[in-house]
């Protein structure tokens, strides 16, 4: 597997996307409302409760329809405040 960072958009490109979220970036999703397709369908995995962006969570979704995007792979790294570069390094790994 390959990790290539861009600033394109991830939803016109035919790629896995690795999408880290911290729990209070889960629950904003789940507060707002959702602005794209992917969008909403990582809003319906957070409000199902299926995925809270709890430390070492995962939850791949296979995006159907306009999106070129070929998984969705939703990481969760746990509280903002308790994140650390370890913990990241860990999440990429």
């Amino acid at each position: 597997m390959y990790l290539l960072p861009t600033t394109e958009a991830y939803e016109k490109q035919e790629i896995s996307v690795i999408i880290p979220l911290t729990e209070e970036q889960a629950k904003a999703i789940y507060e707002k409302k959702a602005a794209s397709a992917n969008e909403e369908a990582i809003a319906q995995v957070i409000y199902s409760g299926d995925f809270k962006g709890e430390k070492d969570q995962l939850v791949v979704l296979f995006p159907h329809g306009k999106m070129k995007t070929k998984h969705l792979i939703l990481l969760g790294l746990g509280k903002q405040d308790e994140l650390t570069i370890e913990r990241v390094r860990k999440a990429a790994s």
